[in-house]
């Protein structure tokens, strides 16, 4: 059953991410890592079924293309490995997860 806190909580998380990838004070592999934390700040099982898919499925995505670099990402800072356009990509499809 969805609740109005987790609805809440995703449109914050998604604002927090759009602040994020404009930043232009941090670099491209750190936001690809940084953009994913608000989302850890929802309680999936309180969305409904559908948007619960949405940002599982999101992620699902990103998990593909950070397995391309496994089992080199170890630490925050090893995301300095991964190519610019899959960073791109991984900010792309956070701002993706946006309710709005």
């Amino acid at each position: 059953m969805a609740n109005k806190k987790a609805y809440h909580d995703w449109k914050t998380s998604a604002e927090k991410v759009a602040e994020l990838a404009k930043d232009k004070t941090i670099p491209l592999w750190q936001k690809g890592h940084l953009v994913c934390d608000p989302y850890t700040e929802i309680a999936l099982e309180d969305l409904q079924s559908k948007h619960r898919r949405k940002i599982l499925s999101g992620f699902g995505k990103i998990n593909g293309i950070l397995a391309r670099y496994q089992p080199k990402l170890n630490t925050f800072d090893d995301y300095q490995i991964i190519d610019e356009k899959d960073l791109r990509e991984i900010i792309k499809i956070v701002r993706s997860l946006s309710p709005i």
